[in-house]
């Protein structure tokens, strides 16, 4: 069987080895919780999710992308606006945000992380 690298997690953090990158954390080194944070807005109509995350600005062979569901089967980064709030060294931090589309009872955000195509 062979294992994709990118996809290892050999801290055990719950992290893949890919993620670990974009996010700009050691792979060998375990992370303690709350690496993305995820808030729901309930005082506007829609209702606004955010994903909070940082991400190595140094790495351009990766590409990072918030992507929403309202069912956990169908995943899209349309609507999904993004802001670095700040920046310390070569860790940005990000915050994505999308509004609940009409008629949604569910909404969930995910952090979708690939390799970029090398030239």
């Amino acid at each position: 069987m062979v294992v994709n690298p990118d996809l290892v997690d050999a801290d055990g953090d719950g992290l893949v080895f890919l993620v670990e990158l974009a996010l700009g954390r050691d792979p060998a080194v375990p992370d303690a919780q709350g690496v993305l944070q995820v808030a729901a807005d309930t005082s506007v109509d829609p209702i606004r999710l955010s994903l909070t995350y940082p991400r190595d600005a140094t790495r351009t062979d990766l590409t990072t992308s918030p992507q929403f569901s309202t069912d956990l089967h169908s995943w899209s980064g349309a609507g999904v606006s993004q802001s670095v709030l700040g920046t310390v060294g070569d860790i940005e931090t990000v915050k994505a945000e999308v509004d609940a589309p009409p008629g949604a009872m569910r909404l969930f955000m995910r952090l979708a992380v690939k390799r970029t195509p090398g030239p």
